[in-house]
């Protein structure tokens, strides 16, 4: 980590409003004197398996005095010589709205932070003489609202950002990503930059063109719990809870690492399928479907011991239903039960809602570190970040995830340079080798891959919150399962 300006919070509060919910935060400004952080730290949970740090955030323009600054202007495509905008989407009803809420409240605060600071740690200086923002561009964040949670709204609050507030781009659409279909591809029709923002029937790693997400594409993550838990765990009666709009992506990896480790085909009965959103009304029938799912294969074990949910909802609300149906899963305290394990539910107002029902069940961190356990330079600023001004945020992806992708985007505009273009930003995400801002895992994206990372942290929960569990990231190489099987 290069030298990073120490940050004071100033007594007063600035009271932001996100989405209908007031919000204290505290107001964000520079300090005089410089801390000074390690320039050196690289621990295994960064470079474990294949890859290794090469670069550490380079590629900044060397630029003096005014040449700093940014001087080209397009309003038409979101930004001006001395800001620019950017937009997202955000569902506001049922179970998804305190999720919602809790995004948009991170990414407002993130932002005005970015917008005091002329570098992040880890990052070069972007500051531009006089002026505040990256190269003198301050940001302004659009956030547009989901009552009803449809393709058709998502759609139509995708064109006002794009036709009314002519944002330079639009980010973290992921909370209703099985919605997006028509909105992103009206996004990618006028070439605006969707930075985690995407279909989730899209075939990842590639997307589309105009949608990059730097990070863990979801279905190596969804193929290193399955790996995790046949090939580390030894648990090949795997079932599958999904939402729909993954059968052709996550769940097709999964049922080919299945074939791969088993050598036969997973059952069509151990499969179930459930729309995120209605997920919350429960999910007898499809905890009932899998149950004994193997009786055909194995008379004598019908019950799979291990169960993989593709999405938040379905694993929250089906362990939830499973418990209820008097069939819990693997713990200490219950250690017969099948292992369940989550993509991506690190997120404390699940773990709120389902307690002692997903007490042992896996998840991860998806593309961060497990910031809390974590001793990487860049997992402390996170941290550090969220408890000096955003301290009643959960310790969560909905609170590092949106703070790591709002100071990445920083870092991203900044080695683009003060001669802002959208495909300008687009090349620049585009061809990250071996890319590293300390947080890990390590990035090598192109056009073929709009993600390029490919390990991810697990943890568990614990009935109240969440506890480390792999004390760092795995790769595919780590849990047996060949980076060809991950494509589709």
């Amino acid at each position: 980590m290069k030298n990073a300006k120490a940050w004071r919070v100033v007594a007063s509060l600035l009271v932001l409003t996100a989405c209908g919910t007031t919000v204290l935060a505290r107001k964000i400004e520079p300090a005089a004197a410089p801390s000074v952080e390690p320039t050196t730290i690289r621990q295994q949970q960064l470079t474990k398996g294949t890859q290794k740090a090469v670069n550490l955030v380079n590629g900044a323009p060397a630029l003096v005095g005014s040449q700093r600054c940014g001087k080209n202007s397009d309003p038409a495509h979101g930004f001006t010589a001395t800001s620019m905008k950017w937009g997202t989407i955000i569902p506001l009803t049922g179970a998804l709205r305190p999720l919602g809420e809790q995004t948009a409240r991170v990414m407002r605060v993130s932002v005005d932070y970015l917008n005091s600071v002329t570098k992040v740690p880890f990052g070069f200086d972007w500051g531009c003489p006089g002026r505040p923002g990256i190269w003198g561009r301050t940001v302004d964040l659009k956030v547009l609202s989901l009552s009803e949670n449809t393709q058709d709204e998502a759609a139509a609050a995708m064109r006002r950002p794009i036709d009314v507030e002519r944002v330079f781009l639009v980010r973290d659409c992921y909370l209703e990503s099985n919605l997006m279909g028509p909105a992103t591809t009206y996004q990618n029709s006028k070439r605006v930059p969707g930075i985690w923002c995407y279909f989730s029937e899209w075939p990842d790693p590639a997307m589309a063109p105009w949608n990059y997400a730097p990070g863990t594409d979801l279905q190596k993550v969804a193929a290193i719990h399955a790996g995790y838990l046949m090939n580390k765990l030894g648990l090949k009666r795997l079932a599958i809870l999904s939402d729909p709009s993954l059968v052709n992506n996550r769940v097709r990896v999964v049922k080919r690492i299945f074939r791969y480790v088993n050598g036969y085909d997973i059952p069509d009965g151990c499969i179930a399928y459930k729309k995120a959103q209605e997920a919350p009304g429960g999910m007898q029938s499809e905890i009932q479907a899998i149950r004994n799912c193997y009786a055909k294969k194995f008379p004598s074990t019908p019950s799979p011991n291990a169960v993989l949910a593709l999405d938040a909802e379905t694993g929250v609300f089906g362990a939830i239903s499973a418990h209820n149906a008097g069939w819990d899963m693997h713990s200490s305290s219950n250690p017969s039960g099948p292992q369940w394990s989550c993509a991506t539910c690190w997120v404390q107002t699940l773990a709120d809602v389902c307690r002692e029902a997903c007490t042992g069940m896996i998840t991860d961190c998806q593309a961060l570190p497990c910031v809390p356990w974590s001793n990487l330079p860049a997992a402390k600023t996170l941290e550090g970040i969220r408890s000096r001004y955003m301290p009643n945020e959960p310790k969560d992806v909905l609170t590092y995830g949106p703070m790591s992708i709002t100071l990445g985007l920083g870092l991203w505009l900044g080695m683009t340079g003060p001669n802002l273009s959208q495909a300008g930003l687009l090349n620049t995400v585009s061809t990250l080798h071996n890319w590293d801002a300390g947080i890990g895992p390590i990035l090598s994206t192109s056009h073929a891959d709009h993600f390029g990372g490919k390990a991810i942290w697990m943890l568990t929960f614990n009935g109240n919150d969440f506890s480390d569990y792999t004390h760092g990231f795995l790769t595919l190489s780590d849990v047996k399962v060949p980076e060809t099987l991950t494509k589709t």
